[in-house]
């Protein structure tokens, strides 16, 4: 699927999710009061179905806030670091450009992807996770790069920051990094994406 498509699609999907969701809030008490006032409820059983109202409520409330934040993802690039935000609630994730070593990407369901950035330098803290073959083992979609930075960086420790969300904006974000990024490396895959990007928009 072409992104413009992709892209129009998910901001379809999100707004659709949101309206039912908002319709389900609003629906579900209402069904309450509507059914008792038909006398269906007798003694505590009106307590416990405005209760498991409340409770779907509570459940279609935080749905809504889990699209909000994941639609909210947006990115910038000002004096040569990137800054991700990729939920409503938390701060951005600030990445030094030139601490970036390697890109990749995986594939994930439902025609998204991920992006995988790794550094050379860094700590642990929220996001940020060391390269290493604990992580791998986990995602081993990442098997190859590992063993190919494992040799290139030999005793030296790398630190990772993956992109989950953001859908097909992403495909931008890689395009951008692609272009500042001077010292990075990408991987093949990566490549292809960002060629894609490239062929849609008319930017060679």
């Amino acid at each position: 699927m072409k992104i413009k498509k992709q892209l129009k699609k998910e901001e379809i999907k999100w707004k659709r999710t949101i309206a039912i969701s908002i319709a389900i809030a609003i629906l579900m008490p209402y069904m309450v009061y509507v059914l008792n006032g038909e006398d269906i409820f007798v003694g505590w059983e009106i307590y416990f179905a405005y209760f498991y109202a409340g409770f779907v409520d509570l459940l279609v409330f935080i749905n809504i806030l889990r699209t909000l934040s994941d639609s909210k993802f947006s990115y910038i690039i000002n004096n040569q670091k990137i800054k991700i935000k990729d939920s409503i609630f938390a701060s951005p994730v600030s990445i030094n450009l030139n601490k970036i070593v390697y890109v990749d990407v995986s594939e994930r369901p439902q025609k998204d992807f991920e992006v995988l950035l790794i550094m050379d330098k860094g700590k642990r803290k929220r996001g940020f996770f060391e390269f290493d073959s604990s992580f791998v083992k986990m995602r081993s979609a990442y098997k190859n790069t590992y063993n190919y930075l494992h040799e290139r960086y030999s005793g030296r420790k790398l630190f990772c920051y993956t992109v989950k969300k953001g859908g097909s904006k992403k495909y931008h974000m890689l395009y951008v990094l692609y272009k500042n990024c001077y010292e990075a490396q990408f991987s093949q895959r990566a490549i292809e994406y960002i060629k894609t990007f490239i062929e849609e928009y008319n930017l060679s």
